[in-house]
């Protein structure tokens, strides 16, 4: 299997050769205009100007590709956990189709929405990732979430900030309990 599907520069893993597999078509990009179909560039710009830190901060996966921010984190650490991320949304479009892509896009700041619990399920596995990783979860991360969730950066999925606090402090102990674990969570059981 070629190695092309990375940008340049960018740490080959087990895991992003595990997600070739699963995903034949997976690719990682930079959010850059030569990277992207017009419609699509067009789709990140009107994101940018909603959330600032679009083009600087946040990932986006349309189908089995994974845009990047071109000055994101280059730490090998974060990348295997944003794409032990994506990879939750890219199983989710294989498995749910249009109307996950419908669902996600119904983003009106209205209690719980459809990106919220999409997002949700992603999110889950980034607390696994932390859970997994030295400094485990920490209470910065559990109030970064909760913001995140219940802030502007993703149109108020859950604008209920403390009902989405009692939400993440509640997985954090499944996932401290060995009740939530492993890289693929949500889906229990991976392809193949």
């Amino acid at each position: 299997m070629p190695d092309d599907y990375l940008p340049e520069g960018f740490l080959y893993t087990p895991l992003t050769r595990e997600m070739k597999v699963e995903f034949p078509d997976f690719r990682v990009v930079y959010k850059t205009r030569e990277n992207c179909p017009l419609w699509l560039w067009i789709a990140f710009k009107a994101a940018g100007l909603v959330n600032k830190a679009f083009f600087t901060r946040y990932a986006t996966v349309i189908g089995s590709s994974v845009y990047l921010p071109k000055t994101g984190s280059k730490n090998p650490a974060s990348i295997y956990n944003l794409l032990r991320h994506e990879r939750v949304h890219m199983r989710d479009d294989a498995k749910w189709g249009l109307l996950y892509k419908l669902s996600y896009l119904l983003a009106l700041p209205a209690g719980w929405t459809f990106r919220a619990h999409w997002e949700w399920r992603a999110y889950q596995q980034t607390l696994i990732c932390w859970h997994e990783s030295d400094t485990g979860i920490r209470a910065e991360d559990v109030d970064w979430m909760v913001d995140l969730f219940a802030g502007p950066e993703y149109l108020w999925m859950n604008p209920f900030h403390s009902l989405m606090k009692a939400k993440v402090l509640k997985t954090t102990y499944l996932i401290q309990e060995g009740v939530l674990k492993g890289p693929n969570y949500p889906h229990p059981d991976p392809p193949g």
